[in-house]
C-alpha cells in the first residue's frame, strides 16, 4: 500500500524548461524543481540558530541560492523560472542597493538565466510536494 501512496518523481528532460518553486518558513527552506507540472526533485533544510533570525526576504534568498547550488547541473545553461510567494524577493533583481550578503547572492545569480516571479498560491504546492505521504526529512 505504501508504494501506491508515495510521491512519484518525473525524470528531468534537459530540453524542456524548468520551474523552481521556493518557500521559507521561520525554521526551514524548501524547494521543488518541476517540469510541465511534474515534480523532478525536492529539497529541504533546517536553518541554523543564526539564520532563524534573518528577515523573510533573506530566508527566501537563502532558499533560492541553496536550491540553485543543489540543482546547478540541471539549471546551468538553460532558461528557467523561479517562483516565490514573497513579493520583496521577486524584486531582488531590480533592487538598487544591496547589503554585502545580497551583493554576494547577486554575483552568484549572474551565471544563471532565470526570471523570478511572485506567485502567492504556489506555497501550497511546495508544502504539498514536501509533505506528501510521509514527506521529506529535513537535512541537518
Amino acid at each position: 500500500m505504501l508504494i501506491i501512496e508515495e510521491l512519484i518523481l518525473a525524470l528531468a528532460n534537459l530540453n524542456k524548461p524548468f520551474e523552481l518553486h521556493i518557500d521559507a518558513s521561520d525554521f526551514t527552506i524548501r524547494g521543488v524543481l518541476m517540469q510541465e507540472d511534474h515534480t523532478v526533485a525536492f529539497e529541504s533544510q533546517k536553518f541554523n540558530d543564526t539564520k532563524k533570525w534573518y528577515i523573510v526576504q533573506e530566508k527566501e534568498m537563502i532558499a533560492v541560492v541553496h536550491c540553485l547550488c543543489t540543482w546547478r547541473h540541471y539549471l546551468l545553461g538553460s532558461k528557467f523560472m523561479i517562483k516565490t510567494n514573497n513579493m520583496a524577493t521577486s524584486y531582488f533583481q531590480t533592487q538598487k542597493k544591496h547589503t554585502p550578503k545580497q551583493a554576494w547572492w547577486q554575483d552568484f545569480l549572474v551565471e544563471f538565466n532565470y526570471t523570478m516571479e511572485y506567485k502567492p498560491s504556489h506555497a501550497d504546492l511546495v508544502a504539498d510536494a514536501l509533505s506528501c505521504k510521509g514527506g521529506l526529512t529535513d537535512i541537518s
